[in-house]
């Protein structure tokens, strides 16, 4: 606040609304003369998210009085994590596509602990730069591929399904054991006798 006049200022009040608050000042009473200033601070505390205004007020003894100043804020979540959506293009089956990155950030003023990062689906983290913890105002990356297990998976079923289905000659192939008793001592002469 700054007294632009040539008569002495004297401020008389100073309010504040919205989700603004006064930390401190050296306004509240005090007698400006001209050219002289005094100075608010003003916090921020968010109750809801997106774009949020307030109202600064100073009463005093100018014709001009009050005078307002309009604070504005947006309110965010405490951690964001970039873009909420992505779409994969078409993938091969058993094949990975490119990776695509997130971004987690940190909207905090303190340190964000307990940082656990998983995919659901046919999706898997390639590479990060996010550990456990992310500093105050800080940013770390996820990039996460996509692969088509579950057509894959799906697949082997079915060629299972269809071998079990084969003729029972082909599905032992390889594989047969024929157990035939063996010839007993004396049984060829016993034959030529015959």
């Amino acid at each position: 606040m700054k007294n632009s006049g040539t008569a002495l200022l004297t401020i008389s009040g100073i309010t504040i609304n919205g989700n603004f608050g006064v930390s401190a000042n050296t306004c509240a009473g005090a007698a400006l003369t001209m050219n002289q200033k005094c100075q608010v601070s003003v916090t921020f505390t968010p109750t809801a998210l997106g774009k949020q205004t307030g109202t600064l007020s100073f009463t005093d003894n100018a014709a001009n009085s009050p005078q307002t100043v309009a604070p504005t804020g947006t309110g965010v979540e405490p951690a964001t994590l970039t873009p909420a959506s992505a779409t994969y293009a078409q993938q091969a089956v058993g094949t990975s596509s490119a990776a695509k990155t997130f971004t987690l950030t940190n909207n905090q003023t303190t340190t964000l602990t307990g940082i656990a990062i998983k995919t659901t689906g046919n999706f898997a983290v390639s590479a990060k730069t996010c550990t456990t913890s992310l500093a105050a105002k800080a940013k770390c990356t996820i990039s996460v591929t996509h692969a088509d297990r579950n057509r894959l998976e799906e697949g082997a079923i079915e060629r299972e399904r269809q071998r079990q289905q084969q003729p029972s000659g082909l599905k032992s192939h390889g594989h047969g054991q024929v157990n035939q008793p063996l010839p007993q001592p004396g049984w060829e002469k016993e034959k030529k006798k015959a």
